[in-house]
Parts: C-alpha cells; structure tokens; sequence
C-alpha cells in the first residue's frame, strides 16, 4: 500500500507560473498534487493532459474539476471497477466473496451461479452488493438462482414482482410465500393467467397480454390455441425457449409461424414442427434430410414428401423399401407409386427367402409376411382397377380379401374372389369375411354351412387322427395334438401298430358314439370329478371299447383297453375345443353379429351357443359390432355412454383441440408434481419447510424434524403428522422447547406420550407427573427407563405392580445400589425371569456396578446357569463366590470367573490346573486363554498354560510379561513348533541363556527372528553372522547392534541382498554409506538414501530414488493472497492484516471495504495514493468517525461523496 505524497499551497506556486513543468515531474508528484484539495482547476486541466493515465483519472475526479457528485456515486464507482484493471480474476474474486466484501461488478458472466448464492451467505458482504447479486440471480436461466431470490426476505419488492410471473411454478410459489410480496401483484398474476388460459377470451386482450412482462403470462397465451397469429408469431422470437416451444405445439398455429420457429431454434423444436400437422411442405422438405424418421410417423404427407421418400430409398424389390409402411398407409400416396410397389417378383421373393435360415415360420408364410404391404395397397383410395386386377391374382387369402372389399373392383373379379375365399381360406380370414357387412348373403350362407357344431366336429377329428406327429413339437396345436401323439408314440408305434383314417373314422362315426361325445364333459371336467373318477373311466372304455373290438380284433386285448381309454380322452379334448372355439371372436359369434347373415343361419348359430354354454357369445358380437342399427345394439343393453377417460384410451372421437388440452393439462399437472418436490427438497426457507409439512416425502419430514435449525413453529406442524414417528423425531430435536410438552402430552394420543416418556433430552416434573396419572403401562415403563427421570419418581416406580415398570426403574442409571441390591434381597428365586433381566440390564446400564457382595452370594446358589453366570461377571463378588463358582458344571460361568478381574491367583491357578485342551477348535474362548490374556495373571498359572498342546493358547501365555523363565526354558526343550518358538524369541522377558541356545537351532526361521531382536547379544550377533542362511546374514546387517566390523564384512558381500540390509542399519558409518551409495544395485542405493546417517550431500543426489511426496501446488488465480483463509484454523482479522499488504490492488481494496479489518489497517490506508482505497476506507462502517470526518474534505469527489453519506 502506497502513501500519498503530501504537498503544500506553497509547493503549487512554481506550477501556477509554469505549468508546463508539472507535467515533467514523476508519476508519484502528478498524483500528490491532483489529489490536493486546494489543486486550482487551471492545474487540474494541465494534468488531464499528463502521460499518466492515473494521474489523469484522479485530476479529472477532482472537486475542484468537476462539481460535486449529487447523484449515485456508487453507480460511478461500479462504472470504474469494470473497466479497471485491479489484478483480479473471477477465480480470485469468488474466493475472496466467501469471506470479503467483493463488488458484484467485477464478476464475468461465467461465474457459477453456486459461487453467487455462495456470496449471498457470506456475513461481511455489505446490503448494496448482497441486493446487487440478488438482481443478477433474479435474470438466471438457472432455476435455483431464481428460488434463492425468490425466498430471500431482502429482495426488493421490484425483483419479487418480476418473479411473479416466473415460468417456473417453484418460484411463483415461492414468491408467494415471501411476505414481502405484495398481494396484489400477486392477483394481477393469477388474473391475467385466467385471460391467458381462457379459449374465449377477448383477441385483443391476448394480443397484448402476449407481449406481457411475465413470462407466465406469455406462456399461457403461446399455449392458447384461440391466440391471434399476429401473437403467435412475436412469441415464435421470444427469448425463452419453453415458450416458443409451446407455440410450436399449439394446434392452431399457422404454418408461416413454424416456418419461423424452425429458422433459429434447435432440434427440439424442430422436431416438434416436424410432428405439427400446419407444417408447411417446404419447411417439411427444409427438414426432410435430419428428419426422415419423424416425418415418416406424420399422419399426412404432401404428395412431394412421399415422391422424395419413394425416390430417395427406391428398389427394384418392394418389400425391401425402407420407407414402405409410410407410402401404403398415407392417403396422398399417387397411384404410380402403388403401381411400382404391387409390381412383386414372387419367384424373387421366394429364391431370396429359400437362402434364410426359418426355423420358427414355415417357408410360406415368410413370404407372405415380406408382402404384408399388398394388403394395405389393395385398401388405398388411390389404387386403380389395374391395380387391384394385378393384386387379385396374388394367391394370398388377404390380399384377395382386401382386393374383394375395394369399391373399385370390378364385380366379376369380385365374385371369383369370394368363391375363392369360402374354398381356401383359414378360419381367421373367414372369421373376418362372416363379420364384414358387405359380404352378399350367399357367401355368408356358404361359410355357415362348415360351421355347424357336428360338421366343425368331424372335421376337427379328421385332422387331428389323419396327422403323423413329429417329436419337436411344431405341429401341436391343441391338447388333443398332444394326447394323439402320445397314443402314437408311447402305445401304437412300439407295438407295431398303425391305422389309417378311415378305420378310426369307422369306430368314430357310429351315431351313438359321436352323439356321446358331443353331449359328453370335457376331460377336465371328469377329472374334477374325484369320487365317481374311477366309475365314469370304466364307463367311459365301456361304450367305446365294444365298437372297438368289432372293428380291431387283431389288435391284443391289453393294448386295447389302453387305445380305447386315450381315443375316448382325445375325442372329449376334441369336443371341447370345438365348442370353445366358438368365442366372441369365431366364425359362428361373427356371422350372428352380421345384419347380412340370414335370419335361419343365425338363429341356428345362436341355438349353438347357447346348448354349449356360450350365452354371452351371441350378445356381445350383435352389440359390438358397429355395422348394425344402433336400435339393435341397443337390444341388448351393452350400449352406454363413453367417458372421456374411454376416449382418450381408445382414441376416438376426441378433436385435436380436446386432445391438446388434454395433453396441456397432464403437462401442467407434471410440472406441478415436480415444483412441490423441489420445494420440499429446500430447507433453507420457512416457505419450503410448510411446504414439506403439508405434501412432502416421508422422509424429508423426518430430515427436517431431526435438523436442531428447524423453526420451531415447523416443528410444532410436525408433532401432528399422521406419522407419529415423525413426532418422534421432532421430540429428539433440542430445538423444540420443553414448555411446548405439557400441551403436546395433553392433546395427544398414547404413541405421542409413549415418545414423551421415552425422550432422551431433559422433560418438565409436571409432564412426568402427568403421563404417570394416565396409568398407561407403556408410559410408566419408559419413564422408568428414562435416564432424565427424577430420584424420587424411580423410587416410586421400583415399586410398581407391574413387573416390567419395576425392572426398568431398578435398571435406570440413576438408581442407587443400595436400591437394586435390597430388591435382589427381596424377590423369591421363582421369579426367575426378573432377577435375570435386572442383573443383565444393570450390567449394562452401569458397567461393573457396586452390587452389594451378600446379594451376588445369595443369587451364586440360584439354581438357573443363566443367573449364577451373570453373578460370575459381577466385579463385586466376593472371593468365596467366584471360588465356588469356578467349579460350576455351566460351562460359561467357569470361563467368567477366568475373566473376573476380582477373580483371586489361587482360584486362577486352579483354573488353570483343571483346563485340559485338546483342540484348536474354540480355543480363543478357553479358561486356559482367559488366564493367558490377564495382565495380573501369576507365574504359577502361566507356566501350566504353556504345557497345553494347543498353540494359540501357548502363543497367548507367551505374549504376556508374566510367563516365568522355567515355563520359556520347558518349552525351548519340549518344542519344535516353530511358532511357538518364535513367540518364545519375541517374549518380553527371554533371557541370553535362552536366545543363546535358541540361535543354534536347526530351523533357520528361528535363528532369523533370533538375529532380528533389538536385545540380541553381540556374541550370538557375531555366530549368526557366519550363519550359512541368507535371511539369517541379512537380519544381523540390519540389527543396530552388529559390531561395525561386520558390517564393513558385509558391505563388501556379494549378495546384494545382504548389502541393501547393510545399508538400511540404523548405525552404519558414513564410510560405508559413501562407498554403498555407489553401488551398482538400485536398492542398495535407495536404502542409502533413506539412512538416517547419511550425509546431506550424498541424499540430495540419490534423492530421485525416493518417492516424493505430493505437494498442493497453488493455483495461479490465487497467487496474490498470502494464503488461502481456513475458519477452522484462522484468525480473519491476523489473515486481513496480512492481505493489506498485498501487491494485488483487488485485494486490498476488498480487504478495506472488509468490516473487521483491524483500525490501524484503515487509519493507514486513508491516507493512501489509490483514491479506490481511500474510497474503501470511506465506505467501511467500521472506519472511526474521525477518519471519516477527514475523507469527507477529500479533493476526490467520489471519495469525498462516500465519506459524507456515511457521516
């Protein structure tokens, strides 16, 4: 920070006579004398004209240049720091705005919304910048941004009335919410929305409402299909995209408006004009190459689109056309376009067909599948009679079909088409021809005749016993298919037996023998039938098998009995399968819907339905089938009236414009749904909080019941969810006052106050005493339980009849020993189930509680194991218990004693003695490990533990200091386990004599942990250093108590294993360093460097060896603050001290604008060089009165102007 230079009236004298030698002085003078107050204006003119451009900027801001400022000084100052270049950087301003008063000014447009509202919650930044980013946040496209304005109670009412009519629902009702806002913006909003949205409100009314302020509104009437087109048109341009993306969806919208919409908007809205059935065919031919596959699902194609799909995807094999599903379904399609697509080259098709792999179609019906499109062909209203004359010699029953249903075809082809049909088609396009009205009576009559129940019959038994069926399945149509190929393949084939159709016919059409089975159950039925099961088969092989027999003597009469019963089994299937075939969708249900079927025919076909128990079939073809007279349909009562939720599932009979607003409302209503779950998802505003109240998520309730910054009032609404575990939080909220209780308690019903007695913060004496007056079991329970509860009221409740309540006071933390002990003393032994659960609880309620010894003797002798285990764990018991309970039969209790710290070394001992192991298994849970893991455990004890055979426990007796020499010296002798042995080495205590014998022994692990411990000998160090195992030689290099001879010995090994050892020892000269870190082994070198005695010179060049560890590097945005302020660690007014001093003009000019800002930084920096940082200290509300009172007589205008407002 540099000082201004102070001159005089004396020191202008020479300047008044020569001017022009004030412009040769430094930079430093130009700047001293435009900032004196008594500078002439001459002299200020002079130095407008200096080199300078800073002394010309502070001449010209002069009082005595210009007149004093009147007006906004603020907006001049603002102007400046967006053209001044003050070392800033949107990086280092958003850094400085978490904690600094920054000028919104000096922020790029591309700063994080986030990092805004970031600087909105910093506590430092002055009212006027906070309001400055609250306007810039209010013209956000960012939904966020805009809610955070919207819920702030210092946005001016101006910003909240613009916000009004946000597009977004979550901040109009936000905006709504904010008491700020005032109440009739709010219904001027809500009343031109009305207008808006209403489809007969006045045009001119729309129109101008189309160019309103409020985005809402011009929204509303972009979705306004009555909207002028005038209106339409200005919205088309509107800078928000929602809306002109509503124009475009508008039904009513004119093909010049999309025209419009589609030159600057991107692909969504382009691909909403594509679908628009106004758009125009040369937008669509403007759109045709980026959209093929929209333009292809349109319902109407100018005849140039169809021309340019047929063209640009043309073939010589129709049924490859790529666009073929669009040209045969759209109605402008021209007729030499049909003409070119019913030119099919079957023996093409067919060729091409035979080199596919059709495993699951038959190979013909492939083919007929690739031509599925003749069909639609035949059925275009631009299909010509030498189309249709092309078509009708396709020998495909559809295409025949659709070809004889053509107005256009001649009645001669016609009439050979419908003989055709009846002779070659299958039942499903028969089924269509007996439904279709046009078909002429004869026809109709035809197809009935094949339809009668016993001519259906025969028909159907001829099939299925004429079939040789194959194993794979493909041919099994019906269950009947497959009992006949279980007959053949189970019974007839293994047998050698094969009959020919007209045999079995022989059998089957006795007239006895079909009427049986045409008035006979179906198999299902009979096997429903469990108690006259065995009867009805007898009965069944009976009647059938006589005829049998007549006709198939040859056949062996046990086979028979097994044919005949499979034969009867599949007629029935049969039987029933024909009957059932007649549904509403059968041949027979269609020709009774027929008003052209004769009236014989039909009656004869309803009689049908009816013996078969098809009632509803004959109802439900008359009534739904639309080609007859309503009167008829009507007869039988299935004619109702369609609600609009039909339609719009259906799709009939709804116009575009109920369709639109349909559309419109389920949008309106998803937007709705999405801008009450944000709301609920913000709990930073009271506004967003009642929102969560009333229509928010589960669990949201329960976050901001749980959140200690909840308002309390929330909190109150929260108590009376219908969750009452919501209630449950908000009670566990110390937030929620306690006073509030009593009426909580009063007023709700026992879940509420079972959660009061259960509350774990502090709870009022008068709502403890009320929850006990209701009597309520539960209640008492858990204010017994409760930790909170008074002395006095545990007392009481000790005494409870209910045992439950009596447990839990006895259990309380609070409650004396002396009270528990006594009521052990006093309950019987039969009530087992109590002592148990006070003496477990109490455990843990108050771990190693003082338990009165008498007690726990009295309860050692209870006779359940459970009890006397709960005593063995009790730290108070006394010596006599704990020994009389270390020879329980229970298992467990032995163990507890083991574990008991109170537990005497004799009974220990014993313990010890008694423990015989002989496993692994469990061991860790052993009296034997017990002992070996107690820091008091005797000598005596360890010693027989470490005779055990189990290594785990042995390991754990030789980890503790206690384990006496003897037991170490037994073990060295009587052990050749090599993890006992190295437990041994490792043990705290070993003496010479034994690591001496252990360093000698044969296994070379053993001699290696040897060799390895810090308390090794020398001597044994020096023997081990000859050893003739590798592992060994390097843990005597590494030990820091091998003699340096060795070392150097060793240094000069071959084996770089042992080197590198060398290298990494602790005591290692810097002789031996010096020649190691020339070793021609990378690892000998890196363990130089990583040597403690290693000389600094010699570690800097193997330094590259090591790891370095990663350090922050500093972002170079940031470079100008000292270091970066961390609240958890730094003092603000130390860290502003230290940013006063920066060399980066921002932020010293943010750190005197800073409200703390230590008063000797300001008193300094009012007498600076820069007229922004006098300015600074001016605006400072911490600035002393006096400096202030100074600044305010400042030759610098904007200066002075600050000064004098905040006086």
């Amino acid at each position: 920070m540099q000082s201004l230079y102070r001159v005089s009236a004396s020191d202008l004298q020479r300047f008044l006579e020569t001017p022009e030698e004030l412009l040769r002085e430094s930079e430093q003078m130009q700047i001293a004398v435009a900032s004196f107050s008594d500078t002439p204006q001459s002299l200020l003119e002079v130095l407008g004209e200096s080199d300078y451009s800073s002394v010309v900027e502070v001449a010209r801001l002069h009082v005595n240049f210009a007149d004093e400022i009147a007006g906004d000084y603020q907006e001049i100052v603002s102007e400046v720091l967006r053209n001044r270049d003050l070392g800033e950087n949107d990086r280092l301003a958003v850094e400085l705005m978490q904690y600094a008063a920054v000028p919104p000014c000096v922020l790029s447009e591309w700063v994080p919304v986030s990092r805004l509202i970031q600087g909105l919650q910093n506590e430092y930044m002055p009212l006027r910048y906070r309001l400055q980013l609250l306007e810039r946040l209010s013209q956000s496209d960012k939904l966020e941004a805009r809610l955070v304005v919207a819920e702030s109670l210092e946005t001016p009412v101006s910003l909240l009335e613009f916000l009004a009519g946000d597009l977004e629902l979550a901040v109009r009702l936000t905006v709504e919410s904010n008491s700020n806002c005032p109440s009739e913006v709010l219904e001027l909003v809500r009343s031109q929305h009305d207008i808006a949205s209403d489809w007969d409100a006045d045009v001119e009314r729309l129109r101008e409402l189309g160019e309103s302020r409020w985005s809402w509104i011009r929204l509303t009437v972009a979705q306004n299909p009555f909207a002028p087109e005038d209106a339409l048109m200005k919205l088309a341009r509107d800078e928000e995209f929602r809306i002109r993306l509503s124009v475009a969806k508008n039904p009513n919208v004119s093909a010049e408006v999309l025209a419009v919409l589609v030159e600057d908007s991107g692909k969504k809205i382009q691909g909403v004009v594509v679908k628009h059935p106004n758009t125009g065919e040369e937008t669509l031919h403007k759109l045709f190459s980026g959209y093929k596959k929209e333009i292809a699902k349109r319902n109407d194609f100018p005849t140039s689109i169809l021309e340019r799909f047929y063209r640009e995807e043309a073939t010589d094999k129709p049924w490859k056309h790529k666009y073929l599903h669009v040209l045969v379904n759209e109605s402008n399609t021209p007729t030499w376009i049909l003409a070119e697509l019913a030119d099919v080259n079957l023996e093409e098709l067919r060729a091409e067909k035979r080199k596919e792999q059709w495993e699951y179609l038959r190979f013909e019906e492939s083919v007929w599948q690739s031509i599925w499109f003749l069909k639609q062909i035949a059925k275009h209203p631009h299909v010509s009679e030498d189309i249709l004359s092309r078509l009708a010699e396709y020998p495909n029953a559809e295409v025949k079909l659709a070809v004889v249903r053509n107005q256009k075809t001649p009645e001669e082809i016609k009439e050979r088409l419908w003989q055709y049909l009846v002779l070659h088609s299958d039942d499903k396009t028969k089924a269509e021809i007996a439904e279709d009205s046009i078909t002429p009576p004869h026809i109709l009559e035809i197809i009935g005749q094949n339809e009668f129940y016993p001519v259906k019959l025969l028909r159907e038994i001829r099939r299925v016993f004429s079939t040789e069926y194959l194993p794979n399945g493909n041919c099994f149509g019906t269950l009947a298919d497959i009992y006949m190929y279980d007959l053949q393949d189970k019974i007839l084939h293994p047998a050698g037996i094969h009959i020919e159709l007209n045999r079995y016919m022989e059998v089957i059409e006795t007239p006895d023998i079909l009427e049986h089975i045409s008035n006979s159950l179906s198999w299902e039925e009979f096997d429903d039938d469990d108690d006259d099961d065995d009867d009805d088969e007898n009965n069944r092989i009976n009647w059938f098998l006589t005829r049998w027999l007549e006709v198939f003597p040859e056949i062996p009469e046990n086979l028979n009995h097994k044919i005949a019963n499979q034969i009867i089994r599949i007629l029935e299937l049969i039987a029933d399968d024909v009957k059932r075939y007649d549904s509403q969708d059968s041949i027979v249900a269609k020709l009774i819907g027929n008003p052209n079927t004769p009236i014989n025919l039909r009656e004869s076909f309803k009689k049908q339905l009816v013996n078969n128990g098809f009632e509803d079939n004959v109802v439900s073809p008359i009534s739904d089938n639309p080609q007859n007279s309503q009167q008829g349909r009507i007869e039988y009562y299935l004619v109702s009236d369609e609600s609009m939720l039909d339609l719009v599932i259906d799709n009939r009979s709804l116009s575009a414009l109920e369709i639109y607003q349909l559309v419109v409302e389920k949008e309106n209503s998803l937007l709705a749904t999405k801008a009450h779950e944000l709301i609920a998802q913000r709990t930073n505003s009271f506004s967003s909080l009642a929102e969560v109240v009333e229509t928010g998520y589960i669990r949201k309730k329960f976050a901001i019941a749980r959140d200690s910054k909840t308002p309390v009032e929330i909190l109150k609404r929260l108590t009376k969810d219908e969750n009452v575990h919501v209630c449950a939080c908000v009670l566990e909220n110390p937030s929620f006052p306690s006073d509030c209780l009593m009426e909580l308690a009063q007023n709700s019903n026992s879940s509420v106050q079972t959660y009061i007695a259960r509350r774990t913060l502090p709870i009022p004496r008068d709502v403890i005493e009320w929850l006990l007056e209701t009597g309520d079991i539960s209640i008492r329970s858990n204010i017994a339980n409760n930790k909170n509860t008074p002395l006095d009221i545990l007392l009481t409740l000790a005494e409870d009849k209910e045992s439950k309540v009596r447990i839990n006071a006895l259990t309380n933390p609070n409650i004396p020993a002396e009270v528990v002990s006594q009521a052990l003393l006093d309950i019987e032994f039969d009530k087992q189930k109590e002592i148990e659960d006070i003496l477990r609880r109490q455990g843990k309620t108050m771990r190693n509680s003082p338990l009165f010894s008498n007690v726990l003797e009295r309860l050692s002798h209870h006779p359940k194991d459970f009890i006397r285990y709960l005593v063995a764990i009790k730290s108070t018991a006394s010596a006599t218990t704990l020994q009389r309970l270390a020879s329980d039969e229970y298992n467990s209790i032995p163990e507890a004693v083991a574990e008991n710290p109170s537990t005497p070394s004799s009974v220990l001992i014993e313990l010890a003695k008694c423990d015989h192991l002989t496993t692994d298994d469990g061991c860790y849970h052993t009296i034997s490990n017990k002992i070996a893991m107690r820091k008091d455990a005797s000598p005596e004890a360890l010693e027989y533990i470490v005779r055990q055979p189990v290594v785990p426990v042995v390991c754990e007796a030789l980890r503790n200091a206690n384990t006496p020499d003897s037991a170490l010296e037994w073990l060295v002798e009587n052990q050749d386990d090599e993890i006992i042995l190295s437990a041994v080495v490792k043990h705290p205590n070993i003496s010479p004599e034994i690591l001496r014998c252990l360093s000698v022994n044969e296994s070379a692990n053993i001699r290696e942990v040897v060799a390895s411990q810090k308390k090794c000998p020398l001597e044994i160090l020096e023997t081990l250093a000859y050893d003739s195992d590798i592992e060994v030689k390097q843990k005597v290099a590494a030990n820091r108590n091998t003699p340096n001879h060795i070392l150097e010995s060793f240094s000069q090994s071959e084996n770089s294993a042992i080197r590198t050892a060398v290298a990494s020892n602790p005591n290692l000269s810097v002789t031996i360093l010096e020649r190691l870190a020339n070793d021609e082994k990378v690892e000998v070198r890196r363990e130089v460097a990583k040597n403690p005695n290693t000389p600094e010179i010699i570690r800097e060049s193997l330094q590259n060896l090591l790891l370095q560890p990663q350090t922050k590097e500093i972002n170079p945005t940031l470079i100008s603050v000292p270091r970066i302020y961390n609240p958890k660690t730094d003092d603000l007014p130390i860290l502003l001290t230290e940013y006063a001093q920066s060399n980066n003009a921002f932020v010293r000019f943010t750190t005197l604008l800073h409200p703390i800002t230590p008063e000797e930084i300001l008193t300094q920096a009012a007498n600076s060089a820069s007229w922004l940082e006098r300015y600074a200290v001016a605006e400072n509300e911490s600035t002393p009165l006096e400096i202030r009172s100074i600044l305010a007589c400042d030759a610098n205008r904007i200066v002075r102007a600050a000064a004098n407002n905040n006086l």
